[in-house]
């Protein structure tokens, strides 16, 4: 049963909506910053959880090597493979940026994704300082103004 506006996400505009209740033919693009084929939180938690959801398709990587990058999006099936966040979030085929980076990293990936118009998910904490999450937040909007994460 797809749910209708505003009953999961009161607060949420309709293209908002539309888009995280998408059609069949639609999926959301993920670009994952800080996957790796080796090892990392990304790669345990994220990707299972990400390929087990039909709305989403993992399509881009970034790692800080453009080597690790490669045999990541190989090994993910992820048509993009980038050795710098910058580029990965500008991307058209990227809807949605995972990231999968240590928490010093966190603060600057998540503005740059956020200024160029992207959702984004974020392992927590999103910054190291309390007051650096707190500038943060109004730039992300729905999802700070509703209180994800811990408290």
């Amino acid at each position: 049963m797809v749910k209708q506006h505003g009953e999961h996400c009161p607060g949420c505009t309709r293209q908002e909506h539309a888009y995280m209740t998408n059609s069949a033919n639609t999926r959301i693009g993920v670009g994952i910053v800080g996957a790796s084929a080796d090892r990392g939180w990304g790669g345990i938690a994220h990707v299972p959880a990400l390929r087990a959801l039909d709305a989403f398709q993992i399509r881009a990587v970034s790692t800080t090597r453009m080597e690790s990058a490669n045999a990541t999006a190989s090994r993910l099936g992820a048509d993009l493979a980038f050795d710098t966040h910058q580029a990965l979030v500008l991307r058209p085929e990227v809807d949605l940026v995972v990231v999968a980076v240590k928490v010093p990293e966190h603060k600057q990936i998540v503005s740059d994704a956020l200024a160029a118009g992207k959702m984004v998910y974020c392992e927590w904490p999103l910054a190291r300082k309390f007051f650096a999450r707190r500038r943060q937040a109004p730039a992300g909007g729905c999802a700070a103004q509703r209180g994800a994460g811990p408290r």
